[in-house]
């Protein structure tokens, strides 16, 4: 368990639990018992043995996201176990059924999980466990939160339009009235928005 490699964890993330179960499993039969001797004992075939040790983990992994297109973004976290083999094919990950098992809700602050998959691979240098998390945003808040308020305020902006050009005081306030609300709300929202130094498809939106 020293040897595996947690290759995406944060460091100093990684906490050991200091109980370790190791044993055999016999894949055939016992020998034949001699009766002559004076010791009894079942006696398996080495080679046809496999040797087991668990240990329990607490880690903590790294995700980068990419949010360009947020609120619709998807997101596939994938961690990375591997081992060192140096060409013994002896040792190897193996997936069980199943092998990854999450236990939280289905809705996590604003991601939703959609899917958990795992998979194993080897080749003469290492074998590695990767098991990924699918999720992506939960983008009712960003409907009800932004798109909505920002287009009533743009109906309401359009309305002004409809107000006799000869009530221009009328039609100016009204208009500017709502321009300053934008603006207020937009920055509010900009503030609970995720900073990058890229584009994403929200700012399409606010720049509309």
């Amino acid at each position: 368990c020293e040897n595996v490699i947690h290759d995406n964890a944060i460091l100093g993330q990684i906490i050991e639990d200091k109980n370790r179960e190791i044993g055999v499993t016999p894949l055939t039969q016992e020998r034949p018992v001699d009766i002559k001797s004076s010791v009894e004992n079942y006696i398996y075939k080495g080679s046809e043995t496999q040797l087991f040790m668990t240990q329990r983990f607490k880690i903590v992994y790294n995700c980068a996201f990419s949010l360009a297109k947020f609120p619709f973004d998807e997101h596939d976290c994938s961690f990375i176990m591997l081992l060192k083999t140096q060409q013994n094919y002896s040792i190897a990950f193996v997936k069980d059924i199943p092998s990854v098992l999450y236990r939280g809700p289905p809705t996590v602050n604003q991601f939703q999980i959609s899917n958990v998959t795992s998979d194993t691979m080897s080749d003469e240098k290492e074998t590695r466990f990767i098991f990924s998390i699918s999720i992506h945003h939960n983008i009712m808040d960003q409907m009800l939160g932004t798109f909505l308020p920002t287009m009533l305020l743009w109906l309401l902006a359009w309305f002004t339009l409809f107000i006799d050009i000869s009530n221009f005081s009328d039609r100016f306030v009204g208009s500017v009235t709502t321009l300053l609300v934008l603006v207020a709300l937009l920055s509010s929202l900009n503030d609970d928005m995720p900073k990058t130094s890229y584009f994403k498809y929200v700012d399409l939106w606010f720049l509309w």
